[in-house]
């Protein structure tokens, strides 16, 4: 531009073109209208019909963990069990050898990990709850959680942190 007049000019094309798209832009939102109101109605006819299975699923889930758990006591009773077991018949028979006091002590080491193969994997999770923020040290004050899950991730059962609940959580993840 190298005068007023072209300037005055480029205004008035300007405004014109922005009216213009301003326009295109309006009319385009009012065909998209009915389209945006059948969207939300599918919408909300999905989350409805989704619901029950989502919640059932969620029910299903807590009894699978419920089930674990109480499996895994069970096998960690009967492992303790045989350890005690184990210990008294040593001791017995340590008892009744006249070599008893030079038979070195053992300690008996057992696993407990139980063996179930199935479709869906079940693992120990361990996470934390808030129950005083006041006690929260600064470090783990945080918009996010992240430094606190990374923590407990780290340190699982010896994790401790003035304030917060950390507990270990059984989670059923289907494939």
């Amino acid at each position: 531009m190298s005068s007023q007049a072209e300037y005055n000019d480029a205004e008035i094309i300007l405004k014109a073109i922005t009216k213009h798209s301003n326009d295109l832009e309006k009319h385009r939102k009012e065909l998209a209208k009915p389209f945006q109101a059948v969207d939300k109605k599918i919408k909300a006819l999905a989350d409805e019909a989704r619901e029950k299975l989502e919640e059932e699923k969620e029910n299903l889930k807590k009894k699978m963990a419920a089930y674990m758990d109480a499996e895994r006591e069970k096998q960690q009773k009967e492992l303790e069990e045989k350890a005690a077991a184990m210990v008294q018949a040593q001791e017995q028979e340590q008892e009744s050898n006249p070599f008893a006091a030079y038979i070195p002590q053992q300690e008996i080491k057992l696993e407990n990990k139980p063996v179930i193969k199935l479709m869906s994997s079940v693992t120990a999770a361990w996470k934390f709850e808030i129950t005083d923020p006041v006690q929260v040290p600064r470090e783990f004050c945080s918009p996010d959680e992240r430094k606190i899950r990374e923590y407990v991730q780290r340190e699982k059962e010896a994790a401790s942190i003035p304030g917060v609940r950390i507990f270990e959580e059984t989670q059923i993840k289907a494939r």
